[in-house]
């Protein structure tokens, strides 16, 4: 079941991740999609459920990279080397949620409206 409270967009763009605070960065690693709340990331390591994790994305807003907390909400293998990992934000500032949610927005608006304006049918 779903516990999602907004929808998740596909978006690919490079997302670097440290399981601790001060850790090195790990990445790039694929950001497979995006939401109002959270994010998956495609990882070489399985991550545990609860763990806070440094993330940073890098939009192409020109505004330089996002640092910000995630929490673990759940990992799950794709392959035998490979795991898809989700997270929920934790703690970001005011401001890059705010530069976060314009680019969520920006790529809905490119999802769901055509060149003209009108909202694109399946």
């Amino acid at each position: 079941m779903e516990n999602r409270k907004t929808e998740r967009l596909p978006v690919k763009l490079p997302i670097f991740y440290a399981l601790k605070e001060g850790d090195p960065w790990i990445g790039p690693v694929p950001l497979a999609d995006i939401g109002g709340g959270g994010l998956m990331f495609n990882s070489d390591k399985s991550i545990l459920k609860d763990t806070i994790l440094q993330l940073k994305i890098d939009l192409p807003d020109g505004q330089g990279p996002l640092i910000f907390k995630g929490v673990v909400t759940w990992g799950r293998a794709s392959s035998s080397t490979s795991w898809n990992i989700g997270t929920r934000f934790h703690k970001m500032k005011h401001r890059d949620r705010q530069r976060y949610l314009a680019f969520m927005c920006e790529n809905i608006l490119n999802l769901y409206l055509t060149d003209e304006g009108k909202v694109a049918t399946a």
